[in-house]
């Protein structure tokens, strides 16, 4: 009987592995760019603080992945937050910008780059807002043997020629 009851516990035992949930596959590499992660909108030629029409800056975000059926694909849902100021130059009581999400892995196709525009309205007598984008959800098809580790993705203000050299130039806080 005793031979029984420990054959019994050592197949329950050994049973409970099959219960054990194997670890989801990672996720793709997420992270704010650090040459786009502001805009500073100027009116005219002038840079000096009372020319500065908006401010804006990706302050966070947050984000998973889920893996289909088939793990033939992941798909990213990612939500931003924002923080955006009108400057002394501005006319008008909102701010317009967008943003971009980019995985270089499918460059120079138009998967490797979604742009995102966002209009920000400011209340009265309140110059800063912060600002939280609806979610935006990124398909990454995925070859045999891939996992979203083998992706990353680079959150970005959209930015000009000359608002891109502003931010390489202004000195780090």
């Amino acid at each position: 009987m005793t031979r029984i009851l420990v054959f019994v516990f050592c197949v329950l035992v050994s049973g409970c592995s099959a219960f054990k949930k194997e670890p989801p596959p990672p996720c793709p590499y997420i992270a704010i760019d650090r040459n786009t992660a502001d805009l500073t909108v100027f009116e005219g030629t002038g840079r000096d603080i009372t020319d500065k029409k908006l401010d804006v800056k990706i302050q966070s975000f947050t984000g998973n992945c889920i893996y289909g059926n088939e793990k033939n694909n992941v798909e990213v849902t990612l939500s931003l937050k924002f923080g955006a100021e009108l400057g002394t130059a501005a006319k008008e009581r909102k701010g317009c910008f967008s943003y971009f999400a980019a995985i270089p892995q499918f460059f120079p196709k138009k998967e490797g780059k979604q742009l995102f525009n966002v209009e920000v309205e400011f209340p009265p007598n309140i110059n800063h807002v912060e600002y939280r984008d609806e979610e935006l959800v990124i398909n990454i098809p995925l070859k045999d043997g891939e996992t979203g580790e083998d992706y990353d993705v680079y959150l970005g203000l959209q930015l000009n020629k000359e608002q891109l050299e502003y931010n390489r130039n202004k000195k780090i806080d």
